[in-house]
């Protein structure tokens, strides 16, 4: 098994690869900002008879989509992919950063041909919870990969739906009205930002730190789940709601939150892991994805710190050296914390390696 977190900027590109000898498979989430794209291209012609299984768009933020659009965009890319987990308006009819619905309308358009698969695992309707905001699992048809669905609950699609629609209705009403230097039309609400966690502080009182906790309806609608394969477990956050996962969990067997990676939600923002979300999830491995310009408490420390006091001795694995990465690199030893610390570098992002040692995966 690898992984690899592509340069995405401050967007999300990451891509499992994974087989058993006789046959090589591709699993790919999110295509990040536009201009990942072409890097993505590149890693998916590196290994041309590698099955593409699945393609999984976690939510409409440009961040995450941007990317998809041009990718998708080349029919031979578009029908490689086995089968693509996306929800796009149609399938919001159930129980504040830049919000791509225009792209989402797009990529939904893309989607609607005869001969790209959408959703079809589902049934072609929406990828999430079922009923009682239960986990659903469903399992790749040819590898035999497990995929157990965390996020999003019906409601956090329901509530998508209605930001849509006001969305839609709003660009109507400003159509005309002067865009500011950021893309940002006139008037629209300033983007809350975290507060940046205090280096000095020890990683216990770090991850005590009081946060707000994320109330993003985009991020609430964001795909999250857990990859099973060839007995490694892998958690792709998403930018999912720490409350929806953590609900999710609690669902599930103690066997099954024992993991290899967990890529923390919402590029390891305090808001989107909570202490007790962390402690629900031990991992060996924690991956960041976010190159810290846009936003530059991502990562935050607090989040860091929150998973370190579950798995003191975990790998810190980061897609660019980014702020975040060179104070955790750089920070003084601390008695019971012997985490380690790598970052990847350039367009690569970081790749990594998952072997089995002794009695489990490492």
């Amino acid at each position: 098994m690898e992984v690899h977190a592509l340069a995405a900027e401050h967007g999300d590109c990451i891509v499992l690869s994974y087989g058993d000898g006789d046959a090589h498979f591709r699993l790919v989430v999110d295509a990040g900002v536009a201009s990942t794209s072409d890097r993505l291209r590149c890693v998916l012609d590196e290994s041309a008879d590698a099955i593409c299984e699945l393609l999984v768009v976690t939510h409409i933020d440009l961040d995450h989509i941007g990317g998809t659009l041009s990718l998708l965009a080349d029919r031979s890319i578009a029908t490689r992919f086995n089968d693509i987990w996306f929800n796009g308006r149609q399938h919001l009819e159930v129980g504040r950063e830049s919000m791509g619905v225009s792209e989402g309308k797009r990529l939904a358009e893309l989607l609607d041909c005869e001969d790209t698969s959408w959703n079809a695992a589902f049934g072609g309707n929406a990828v999430c919870l079922s009923a009682g905001d239960v986990p659903v699992r469903k399992t790749l048809p040819i590898s035999k990969a497990a995929i157990t669905i965390l996020s999003p609950s019906m409601k956090g699609l329901a509530d998508l739906r209605r930001l849509w629609d006001i969305w839609e209705e709003r660009q109507k009403q400003m159509a005309g009205r002067p865009i500011n230097a950021d893309g940002v039309t006139a008037g629209q609400d300033a983007q809350d930002i975290e507060i940046l966690s205090v280096a000095p502080l020890s990683i216990t009182d770090l991850a005590d730190t009081k946060t707000r906790t994320d109330s993003s309806v985009t991020n609430g609608s964001s795909i999250a789940f857990i990859f099973d394969y060839g007995g490694f477990r892998i958690l792709l956050g998403g930018d999912a709601h720490a409350s929806v996962l953590l609900k999710a969990v609690t669902k599930l067997p103690a066997e099954m939150l024992n993991l290899d990676v967990f890529k923390l939600p919402h590029h390891g923002s305090a808001a989107n892991l909570t202490k007790q979300l962390a402690m629900k999830l031990p991992a060996r491995k924690y991956l960041l994805t976010t190159d810290g310009e846009r936003h530059d408490t991502h990562p935050n420390d607090v989040a860091i710190a929150r998973a370190l006091t579950v798995t003191p001795d975990a790998e810190l694995l980061f897609n660019y050296p980014n702020k975040a990465y060179e104070r955790w690199a750089n920070r003084p030893s601390e008695s019971g914390y012997p985490f380690k610390v790598r970052a990847g570098g350039g367009d690569e992002g970081i790749r990594f390696r998952l072997e089995w040692a002794g009695q489990g995966a490492r």
